[in-house]
């Protein structure tokens, strides 16, 4: 099949990510089917998102913390790691600038101006 689109070895913080969804579905005891039906997407997503083939945005990862009841910390963040450190020195590190979480960049988003009365 195809080749995971992060490598663990250039994205430590999705390989971490992918790993901790996994994590939190198989605590639930839940099938990729069952966490696929909870979120409202097809099981082939979550085995993509879960063998990191697939990207992760802000508003997926909130709805995954939600179905799965877990905190969105707990998905960004390994405690087991921080016991001594601070948080800042425990969080996992930003993407280095000019790199996105994707492997091409989203499209710039059309900016929508509203136009009538009293809109100038």
């Amino acid at each position: 099949m195809g080749k995971e689109v992060y490598s663990e070895e250039d994205y430590p913080e999705i390989a971490f990510l992918c790993a901790r969804i996994k994590q939190a579905r198989e605590e639930k005891k839940w099938t990729q089917r069952d966490f696929a039906e909870a979120l409202g997407v097809s099981p082939g997503q979550i085995g993509h998102l879960e063998t990191q083939k697939q990207n992760v945005t802000l508003a997926s990862l909130k709805a995954i913390a939600r179905v799965l009841e877990k905190p969105m910390r707990f998905f960004v963040y390994d405690e087991s790691e921080a016991r001594g450190a601070s948080a800042a020195e425990a969080a996992i590190p930003a993407t280095p600038a000019g790199e996105g979480l994707s492997p091409t960049p989203p499209k710039p988003r059309k900016r929508i101006v509203l136009r009538g009365k009293g809109r100038g």
